[in-house]
């Protein structure tokens, strides 16, 4: 298990591992627990059950900052933390929502990869306006020298492949 107040202690700590300062992060922790106290605590009944290894809302905002700023492995997590992996992605699924709804923006929308360059354009519509001029792609195939003993068998692969 992590000790995190060293890491809350010292900027030089803290902002590698979650990407902000000490006074952000005490900021973020107020929206973060409001939106817990709302959110988590009315929804749940009380589950018998393990003991929650992430004691402290301090605990859970660190653990998911950690995730999303470094990127990890779950197994890496599960590691430093000292528990199995499915934790780790229980983890996840549950605080990476409140983090979202806490300061209202999407982190992760985990959604399909982009493929085309217009999908990207309709999930991310503000990365228009960076581009000054229209960007125009096309896949073209490139003809490349053949030796002629060569040339009947691309023909051939050609007409196959289109």
């Amino acid at each position: 298990m992590l000790n995190i107040e060293k890491a809350l202690k010292y900027n030089w700590i803290l902002k590698p591992l979650t990407g902000m300062s000490i006074t952000k992060f005490q900021q973020i922790l107020i929206l973060f627990r409001e939106t817990v106290e709302k959110d988590l605590t009315g929804n749940r009944k009380h589950i018998k059950g393990r003991k929650h290894s992430l004691h402290s809302l301090e605990d859970k905002l660190f653990f998911i900052l950690l995730y999303i700023n470094c990127y990890p492995t779950f197994e890496l997590l599960a590691f430093l933390y000292g528990v199995h992996r499915s934790q780790i992605c229980r983890w996840v699924k549950e605080l990476e929502p409140v983090l979202n709804k806490s300061i209202g923006l999407k982190i992760h929308p985990h959604k399909k990869p982009v493929k085309h360059f217009d999908e990207f354009i309709n999930v991310y519509p503000e990365i228009k306006s960076i581009f000054t001029h229209e960007v125009y792609y096309t896949e073209q195939s490139i003809k490349l020298p053949v030796k002629k003993s060569h040339a009947k068998y691309i023909k051939l692969i050609n007409v196959l492949m289109y």
